[in-house]
């Protein structure tokens, strides 16, 4: 008898458990839901110096788990003026795991790293270029 209470409680404590993730990637997930727009990026934790296109960079999460990443290239020679250019796409979007969540479109599929702190979305992932890892964050904010 004492077996099957204990067998029991073990299958209770992980329903229980089960459902506690399944809460916490609903949450995530919904603070994903939304628009943000790109205030800072770190290239191996150095900050990067984002030009004013750049930092009219967006990204749209959607509850049906697509994206739209919206790119911003200078329609002039000063950079003054801004306009949608050709590295702006459409995809979908999934948490794979606390913390992780999937990004692909017809181009990548990445895992990156990623928390939302109130208004402040941030990932980052790490890649190798000619043999080096460098490590890429980008900070957004909620509009």
């Amino acid at each position: 008898m004492k077996k099957v209470f204990i067998f029991c409680s073990i299958i209770a404590l992980g329903l229980f458990a089960s459902c506690s993730n399944d809460e916490n990637t609903e949450e995530s997930e919904n603070a994903l839901i939304g628009s943000w727009q790109l205030v800072a990026e770190y290239d191996n934790d150095e900050p990067y110096e984002l030009t004013a296109c750049e930092l009219e960079q967006t990204i749209v999460f959607k509850a049906d788990n697509s994206y739209q990443y919206i790119s911003y290239s200078p329609t002039d020679d000063e950079g003054s003026e801004c306009a949608v250019d050709d590295y702006s796409t459409i995809g979908d979007w999934s948490i794979t795991s606390k913390g992780k969540m999937m990004i692909s479109d017809e181009y990548i599929e990445i895992e990156v790293n990623y928390t939302v702190s109130g208004d402040t979305f941030t990932m980052s992932y790490t890649d190798s270029y000619d043999g080096e890892e460098y490590t890429v964050k980008s900070v957004y904010t909620k509009i």
